[in-house]
């Protein structure tokens, strides 16, 4: 078997144990069928297409913050400013 086939299934085999981040923006976050939709995509991508009460996974919310250049004034970007 060719090594880069070899080093393409552990990776998948890797992908699919231990612990997992995923990163939300937090118009997936605060939205509860888009954030069932994403947790559904994931269930599927570690193989667990029914449920994904056996995966270990940290959700974190995205936060994007902007600098003015001119005055290095920091705001918060995106939908995070309305909340």
């Amino acid at each position: 078997m060719p090594r880069e086939i070899e080093t393409s299934f552990a990776a998948q085999a890797f992908e699919k144990r231990g612990p997992i981040r995923v990163t939300l923006p937090l118009s997936v976050a605060y939205d509860l069928d888009k954030f069932q939709a994403a947790l559904r995509n994931i269930a599927h991508q570690t193989g667990h297409t029914g449920c994904t009460s056996g995966v270990d996974i940290t959700f974190l919310t995205a936060r994007e913050y902007v600098v003015n250049p001119a005055n290095l004034e920091v705001t918060v970007a995106g939908i995070e400013a309305e909340l």
